[in-house]
């Protein structure tokens, strides 16, 4: 698990967003956590600085997140809590650069550095 790692809130157990996500989807708020958490940590190790999921199918995104239901539900909720951004770029993982993008640019230039030789 080398340098993998995302950062989240404190407060995730009762952000209003996380609550209403469980609320909407009908889970425990542990569970949805961790269904949250499972998309952050697929982004940390696959995704980019800026949180874009855009190239994501809705059955993909469905999949990293364990959801068993229709993957136009699990978005819907996700986009109406705040969780997920939709701009008009693409969809973005809502603060993902703020929390996580430095980290992120700095794995991918140690490792650019390493494939230098450097």
């Amino acid at each position: 698990m080398e340098g993998s790692w995302f950062g989240v809130g404190c407060n995730i157990y009762t952000h209003p967003k996380v609550l209403g996500l469980a609320r909407e989807l009908k889970l425990d708020v542990d569970a949805a956590v961790g269904k949250l958490g499972r998309l952050y940590a697929w982004a940390a190790q696959n995704g980019n600085e800026t949180g874009e999921i855009s190239y994501l199918p809705p059955e993909e995104i469905a999949a990293i997140m364990r959801w068993k239901k229709r993957p136009q539900t699990l978005l819907a909720a996700l986009e109406a809590q705040g969780l997920l951004e939709r701009q008009e770029s693409g969809l973005f993982i809502h603060d993902w650069e703020e929390y996580n993008g430095a980290f992120l640019r700095k794995k991918r230039r140690d490792r650019e550095r390493k494939k230098e030789g450097g």
